[in-house]
């Protein structure tokens, strides 16, 4: 959740939130900018490992803004890589799969370096996807990848 930015938003928005990441620290930040923001009511904050504490086919909704570099991790909690093979996001994209229903929707931002190989395995999952949005950054470009989970 980093600072709770999306998980802020959405709850802006009307979506009851459950928000989590490994990083203590960042679980305390978005748990205080959800006080802060007087959403807490709306948002589960939790400091977990992926999505593990989340119960199977009990999301319509993931969103995910991951480290996703393909590069060795130097820390559990590293914020810019993935792991060499994408290791971080194959096991996020597995725990993702496990928790949405049936015709859940995963939103994942990714950078040019991860999004063929991240494409592949979500095909190979069974996820249907579309890049819904791309931007170009500086040394990177963007990308915002919706995955639908189908039966």
């Amino acid at each position: 959740s980093g600072s709770g930015v999306i998980a802020l938003v959405a709850a802006m928005k009307g979506w009851d939130v459950v928000a989590s990441d490994v990083d203590v620290v960042s679980t305390y930040n978005t748990l205080y900018n959800s006080k802060m923001n007087r959403l807490n009511a709306k948002m589960n904050v939790t400091c977990a490992d992926l999505l593990s504490h989340i119960r199977s086919s009990s999301l319509a909704l993931v969103v995910s803004n991951p480290p996703y570099m393909p590069c060795r991790r130097t820390s559990y909690n590293d914020p810019i890589c993935a792991g060499e093979q994408l290791e971080l996001i194959q096991a996020l994209l597995r725990e993702a799969y496990r928790v949405l229903k049936d015709n859940g929707v995963l939103l994942l931002c990714l950078g040019k370096d991860s999004i063929d190989t991240v494409l592949k395995f979500m095909s190979e999952l069974g996820l249907k996807t579309e890049i819904v949005d791309r931007k170009g950054v500086v040394l990177d470009e963007i990308y915002v990848v919706k995955a639908i989970k189908k039966r």
